[in-house]
């Protein structure tokens, strides 16, 4: 559930984590793309990522997968 609009509210069994920064556009790329490789892809190909965006996404989604938020194909 999107609170604002840059904070997405995620309940995952019994755990409450709230997503911020690029974590809910990783998120919600999940849902659509194929594997880490098409979320990266999708989002560091954005007019709006920064030149280190490769980087930040791979950190993000190694975030998410450590929390138990996101699965890796």
């Amino acid at each position: 559930m999107h609170l604002d609009d840059c904070t997405l509210a995620v309940l995952h069994q019994e755990q409450f984590t709230l997503l911020g920064g690029i974590g809910p556009a990783v998120w919600e790329a999940a849902g659509t793309c194929a594997g880490e490789a098409g979320i990266i892809t999708a989002l560091s190909e954005s007019p709006d990522a920064p030149t280190d965006a490769v980087n930040l996404l791979q950190r993000a989604v190694e975030d998410l997968v450590t929390r138990g938020l996101l699965l890796r194909s």
